[in-house]
């Protein structure tokens, strides 16, 4: 029978008048499905020096899939950031363990990237913002009131300043986390 006239998988038959064999059960007409139907893409093979653990691992990997290579834990990366902060003496209340562990989690579920200008956060240029401080001391640091960014969208939303000029998206972002502030 015409691919075309089986009742399974009509979205592949329908393009095709080719006959393939079919069986009939409870009213209905099932039809294999020929290998020539199918499209498909060769697959390539497989650098065995293509490995995480290595830069030209990472590099031959990046150039094969087109993706960026694997970033660094987010907790090794949000730990350099917390080291400058103990360093220059900021040591509030606000930054206690539920702290140290929910950041990671933020860092997670923004997937790396900053809130407001959405690009890539990478090594000591990860900051958390709270994005309303003055919560209960029991919910201030939980994830969803914490925000992961670059250190100068950080600033831009604690300054007063015009930043306009940074673009609409990402000035609209910093005035939604300004207002946020401001509304404390």
């Amino acid at each position: 029978m015409p691919a075309k006239q089986v009742d399974n998988l009509r979205s592949v038959h329908e393009k095709y008048n080719t006959k393939i064999p079919v069986a009939e059960y409870n009213g209905l007409k099932i039809g294999v499905t020929r290998l020539d139907f199918c499209t498909w893409q060769k697959a390539k093979n497989k650098s065995p020096s293509e490995t995480p653990y290595t830069d030209l691992g990472r590099q031959i990997y990046m150039k094969r899939t087109g993706k960026k290579p694997l970033k660094a834990r987010a907790d090794e990366l949000l730990s350099l950031n917390w080291s400058k902060i103990i360093k220059i003496g900021h040591k509030e209340k606000l930054y206690n363990f539920e702290y140290f562990m929910n950041r990671a989690y933020a860092f997670n579920r923004d997937k790396g990237k900053c809130r407001v200008c959405k690009e890539v956060l990478q090594g000591d240029d990860i900051h958390i913002h709270h994005i309303n401080p003055r919560l209960p001391l029991v919910e201030v640091n939980r994830v969803p009131n914490l925000a992961s960014m670059h250190e100068k969208c950080h600033q831009m939303i604690h300054s007063s300043k015009d930043y306009s000029m940074v673009g609409k998206k990402t000035w609209e972002k910093v005035l939604g986390f300004r207002e946020k502030l401001s509304l404390i």
